[in-house]
């Protein structure tokens, strides 16, 4: 994981996986999302989509310094969402993820997706 940071009221680049997010006035919610993935349809011999579960948001914003402790500390708390199987897998499972947001709650999923 990449990150370039300075402290107090400049800007922060956090790398989130493949992700860059740039804070807004330097701070941030943490949001914990249990991802799952459903089957879409038959066509074009069938599809799938990666549904968000909303599980947890931080109380408050987070300054963007602290950001990456936060998110750790709720890996370990929420650990027991992650399934023992990938939500890749054929059987299934559930996948645990970690997001920083300006809005809380704004990545949960809200409608099944159709196929067009």
């Amino acid at each position: 994981m990449a990150s370039t940071r300075k402290h107090h009221n400049k800007r922060i680049k956090v790398a989130d996986g493949h992700h860059w997010i740039m804070p807004h006035k330097n701070k941030m919610f943490v949001s914990v999302y249990s991802v799952s993935r459903h089957y879409g349809g038959p066509e074009e011999g069938g599809w799938w989509y990666d549904w968000y579960q909303h599980v947890a948001t931080t109380p408050r914003r987070v300054k963007a310094c602290r950001l990456l402790k936060v998110r750790s500390r709720l890996e370990k708390k929420f650990a027991h969402i992650q399934s023992t199987r990938r939500r890749s897998s054929v059987i299934g499972g559930a996948d645990l993820v970690i997001v920083n947001e300006r809005v809380a709650g704004e990545s949960r999923s809200t409608e099944t997706p159709h196929y067009e």
